[in-house]
């Protein structure tokens, strides 16, 4: 069982902690964190499975060093390295909104958060986001960089989970304090 923990730059403090004991009661549960090695919530799941289990983390780096990361180390993987990177690439081009106006580095981002929601094989999706970001308006979907997972998670039927709303916001609080 897979989910994606993801989410702005701009996220809380006590949102962050928030996600770094979500991360890490999933993990105990048996629940495979995917992210993709960014600052913030990113680095929530990271942190929340540290000392469990690294079988419990896939996190997607969009080039090699990407923050200091290395695919040598605990459940890094570098996608430009996959043989089916053309194709997450493609994935990508198509959900972005504007992909002609990204940058080869922003690309190489939005890439990475196909794996993060699609798998290493881009076909064993996740079964939920969980993030914070600000909504645009527009039903589930999100301002940012994390904008492309929601999207695409959206087009898969993967429910999202953002942080951001209270009544989710709640629900995760509650959840954490079932033993």
């Amino acid at each position: 069982m897979y989910y994606t923990m993801i989410g702005s730059r701009e996220a809380p403090q006590h949102i962050l902690d928030l996600m770094i004991k979500l991360a890490s009661k999933l993990a105990k549960q048996g629940w495979i964190g995917r992210s993709g090695g960014a600052n913030g919530a990113d680095q929530c799941l990271e942190d929340g499975v540290c000392g469990i289990l690294s079988s419990k983390v896939e996190i997607y780096l969009p080039w090699e060093g990407f923050n200091n990361k290395s695919c040598d180390n605990r459940g890094y993987i570098n996608t430009p390295r996959l043989k089916n990177y053309t194709q997450a690439a493609l994935i990508a081009e198509n959900t972005h909104p504007n992909w002609a106006a990204c940058s080869r580095g922003a690309r190489a981002l939005h890439t990475r958060n196909v794996y993060q929601l699609l798998g290493l094989d881009l076909n064993t999706p996740i079964k939920f986001v969980v993030c914070w970001a600000k909504p645009t308006g527009d039903g589930d979907n999100v301002k940012g960089g994390t904008g492309t997972a929601v999207r695409l998670g959206i087009n898969h039927g993967v429910e999202i989970r953002n942080l951001y709303n209270k009544d989710v916001l709640d629900k995760v609080i509650k959840y954490l304090k079932e033993d």
